[in-house]
């Protein structure tokens, strides 16, 4: 008897540890994301004149020769004659409630600057104001400009 409750006692202890090693990995995780986030953001707040500067330099220090430049317009001017021909069609983006606050403030920060409509399949809880209460949470500063719902769009 002893020995099962020695077992049992080594079984819900081994559970417990294993269970808080997940959950600080989570942690760590998500730590990672936050800082790779940040990092990002700081690549997209820098200057990147020097750079394109240097990169135009590169491209007058060593021209294309007549041939390159003629056959890379070639297939431009394919290349444009062929999407006259085919209808636009925008991107969506599929966004959902399920998606941690943070990160869907992002993705429809993201939506909005690439002019991408963001939709939703349904309604948070099946219910109107619980959606709309969600939706103006996500946009109240300005950094996104909305949503639609339609589930015909996720077929």
């Amino acid at each position: 008897m002893k020995t099962l409750s020695g077992l049992t006692a080594a079984l819900l202890l081994s559970a417990y540890c294993c269970t808080a090693l997940a959950s600080g990995a989570d942690e760590a995780n998500r730590e990672f994301i936050r800082q790779q986030e940040s990092f990002s953001q700081q690549l997209r707040g820098q200057d990147n004149a020097p750079l394109r500067q240097m990169l135009e330099q590169q491209v007058r220090q060593n021209p294309l020769s007549a041939d390159d430049a003629r056959f890379i317009g070639e297939l431009k001017q394919r290349q444009q004659e062929a999407q006259q021909d085919k209808p636009t069609h925008g991107a969506l983006y599929f966004v959902s409630f399920a998606i941690p606050q943070a990160g869907l403030k992002r993705m429809l920060t993201e939506a909005r600057r690439y002019d991408i409509p963001a939709t939703l399949r349904g309604m948070v809880n099946n219910d109107m104001k619980t959606t709309a209460t969600a939706v103006m949470a996500l946009v109240q500063d300005g950094s996104a400009s909305g949503v639609a719902i339609d589930p015909t769009r996720f077929r």
